[in-house]
């Protein structure tokens, strides 16, 4: 986060670019400590390595069965996550 201060105020903004949604399926751990707000390289190969193995997150909100992922990060980020299973994925019961 930058911060600029003009007199009395001061303003700031993020650095961080946001390139639209992120399918937490097929996201690498890169894609995700750049996209999801709270989430840094730790907890993003955290994700990854959940999915792998666990497989798909079935919804966007699953992602908060991954350790250090909590309600508040979810919360940040909902609107930014996808949870896109692959057409060719078998489901068992």
């Amino acid at each position: 986060m930058k911060v600029l201060s003009l007199g009395m105020g001061v303003i700031m903004w993020a650095t961080q670019s946001w390139a639209g949604p992120v399918d937490i399926n097929s996201a690498t751990a890169t894609e995700l400590s750049r996209n999801l707000l709270g989430v840094g390289p730790a907890i993003a190969q955290r994700i990854v390595q959940f999915r792998e193995q666990q497989g798909f997150f079935p919804t966007p909100d699953s992602i908060q069965l991954v350790p250090g992922v909590g309600e508040k990060t979810y919360l940040k980020n909902m609107d930014f996550i996808q949870a896109v299973i692959p057409l060719d994925t078998k489901v068992t019961d």
